[in-house]
């Protein structure tokens, strides 16, 4: 089990990324400054790329290379200090990878550029619709780049050889095992996907995901309120790290020693042996003095809460907005003078108060509050998700009566308890494996409904026999709209097939279509 084994207080500011050497551990971020500690994590040296925040660092052969905001990769020579910049990018450079003497770099600009590290040109330049936030090689002629657009693109010899739209969310971060790809998005979905484009595993976190790599055997994520996450090569979590600092940016390992980005300027040390108790005590005592305190970001805005209090940050100042504990029927983003606001609002609340309230806390125009209106009563009626919230739970314990490895599943028709998640969905990935295919389907369906998280991606692979089949399939895929694990528009073809071969009528698909026209209109 990972424990502390240092902190080491690089910055004032956010640290945006490291990485480490069997001589050197380099930090940046936005205090716009290079930090150079040795392997006794003393600071030995600063460098100062003089290109607003530092927000990407690989090391080659002596050199480092630093992705700036300004666009610019800043180059230095570790012992010297020499520098030199590579000029190409109009925007903030957020991710760097090198290989071979190619160096990839994704920027703000949306485009993804190979350089010659050798010559210090560029070799190619590859336009993407939204930013290149990650990007990582698969071999010496391919590599997978994550977008804003929510799009994985793998190039080989510089083509884009294939597309994967399977995220809903801009992907932040991605990592290459074997023939498979590991990619997370701002929602804190992970998925593993094989290089043919098959999803074969998710994970959702319910949180901000900014880092995913590999851990060994094992993979690690690490984003929003400190939270760091291990999990298995399937994407099941076996074990959980908690940090006192709100975002945890980015992590790297070396020797089987973690260091981890944090947003409060500093670099947490982990390693699987007993922690010192002095520096045990130290971080304890930290996590105990912010435990009253929660910071997060969402959809580009700040976010604090003090003693139940919810402060959004405005203007250089925290400004009160709620109380923790709210909770909103819909939530979703509003483009307003250039930039994105999340509008909240219950299905019982009054529509000009909402307005009114977006307006006021947000510090906009109220000659908006007409066009917020009409936004809501076009497209939030009540009761807009359709949800299959019951079961016949007296009918599925007949059917399964004769089977005594799903204990489980009995106890959860009875009450439901979220504690059993693991056990629950081992029962019910045997029930789809042992030709219980109908009451699985409908029990995932029930269990999903009732907020557990399951790996769904077998919905990718399966092929529905006869109209029951056919109709569990599709009333699972329907409330999962409501809260989508993964891009279920790439399902959508085998909605209309089962349609067309007789298995599902017009009427039967009412309510999906209605949950696939809702979350289409809340990601617009």
């Amino acid at each position: 089990m990972l424990e502390i084994q240092n902190m080491i207080n690089c910055s004032t500011k956010d640290l945006k990324d490291v990485i480490v050497t069997d001589k050197y551990i380099i930090t940046v971020g936005r205090e716009e400054l290079i930090f150079i500690y040795d392997k006794n994590n003393t600071l030995i040296k600063k460098l100062n790329p003089d290109s607003g925040n530092v927000n990407s660092v690989v090391f080659d052969k002596n050199l480092i290379y630093v992705g700036c905001q300004s666009g610019a990769i800043n180059i230095f020579d570790i012992k010297t200090s020499e520098k030199s910049v590579l000029y190409g990018h109009t925007g903030n450079v957020c991710c760097l990878k090198i290989r071979n003497n190619i160096l990839l770099s994704g920027s703000w600009d949306h485009s993804l550029k190979m350089w010659d590290i050798n010559k210090k040109i560029i070799l190619s330049s590859i336009d993407h619709p939204g930013t290149v936030w990650c990007v990582s090689f698969i071999d010496d002629n391919r590599f997978v780049t994550g977008c804003a657009d929510k799009v994985l693109r793998i190039y080989k010899n510089n083509y884009l050889e294939m597309t994967m739209t399977l995220h809903n969310f801009c992907i932040r971060s991605v990592c290459v095992r074997n023939n498979f790809i590991y990619s997370v998005d701002n929602e804190g979905t992970l998925l593993k996907t094989s290089l043919a484009g098959d999803l074969l595993s998710h994970n959702s976190f319910k949180d901000f995901m900014y880092c995913v790599i590999l851990y060994g055997e094992n993979l690690l994520c690490c984003g929003e309120n400190g939270k760091i996450y291990i999990l298995n090569n399937n994407l099941h979590i076996i074990d959980e790290i908690s940090v006192p600092c709100t975002s945890c940016w980015k992590a790297f390992l070396h020797e089987n020693i973690l260091y981890v980005c944090g947003s409060d300027g500093t670099l947490y040390v982990f390693q699987d042996k007993k922690s010192d108790e002095d520096i045990k005590e130290k971080f304890n005592k930290i996590k105990e003095q912010r435990g009253g305190i929660k910071e997060f970001t969402s959809d580009g805005q700040k976010y604090k809460i003090i003693d139940n209090i919810v402060y959004q940050w405005l203007d250089d100042s925290w400004v009160q907005i709620g109380e923790q504990g709210e909770s909103y029927d819909y939530s979703f983003n509003v483009e307003l003078e250039g930039k994105y606001f999340t509008l909240s609002f219950n299905k019982k609340d009054n529509i000009y108060d909402v307005a009114e309230n977006f307006l006021k806390v947000n510090k906009l125009n109220y000659e908006y509050k007409d066009e917020i209106i009409e936004y809501i009563r076009k497209n939030f009626k009540q009761d807009n998700f359709k949800t299959y919230e019951s079961i016949n739970s007296e009918g599925v314990k007949r059917t399964l009566a004769s089977f005594n490895n799903i204990k489980y599943i009995f106890i959860n028709l009875n009450k439901i308890n979220k504690e059993h998640g693991e056990f629950l969905e081992k029962e019910l990935l045997w029930l789809l494996q042992n030709n219980m295919r109908f009451v699985a389907l409908d029990l995932y369906r029930y269990f999903t409904v009732h907020g557990f998280n399951f790996d769904l991606t077998f919905l990718m692979r399966f092929a529905a026999k006869d109209r029951k089949e056919s109709l569990a399939f599709t009333r699972l895929i329907t409330v999962l709209y409501c809260d989508p694990p993964f891009n279920l528009e790439s399902l959508f073809p085998v909605i209309q097939k089962l349609r067309d071969i007789g298995y599902l009528n017009d009427s039967d698909l009412d309510d999906y279509y209605n949950n696939r026209s809702v979350r289409n209109q809340l990601q617009l």
